[in-house]
């Protein structure tokens, strides 16, 4: 498994087949599948900008899925540490738990709880 260079939380983001802007809350995000119970994995866990957290909703997808980084959100070597260790557990992960279910929300992203579906991003 590659590696991924994770964006610093508090970037700025489009992701592909949107306009709206969201802000990196999480990352290295594990959660079950709606249908099995499956673990999944998302690089990103993301909220709306400049809305914030609107109830529960996020959203959450993989680093693939950008279109544009409008702002890279601050970095240092707490962040370096971190991106390092999240990168050492990837390794270790069953590629199953990697496996997005995405016929359902499409572009492998969902949003989780509300499950507000990508089309209110554009």
């Amino acid at each position: 498994m590659e590696q991924v260079a994770f964006l610093p939380l508090g970037s700025i983001i489009i992701l592909r087949g949107t306009v709206k802007k969201l802000s990196i809350a999480q990352r290295g995000v594990q959660l079950p599948s709606e249908d099995d119970g499956a673990p999944r994995y998302f690089d990103y866990g993301a909220i709306l900008y400049p809305e914030g957290l609107v109830e529960d909703q996020l959203v959450y997808f993989n680093h693939e899925q950008i279109l544009k980084v409008i702002f890279e959100g601050y970095r240092d070597e707490d962040d370096a540490l971190i991106v390092g260790e999240l990168n050492r557990i990837l390794k270790t992960l069953d590629e199953d738990a990697r496996r997005i279910h995405s016929q359902a929300y499409g572009r492998n992203s969902q949003w989780e709880k509300k499950r507000m579906p990508l089309n209110k991003l554009r």
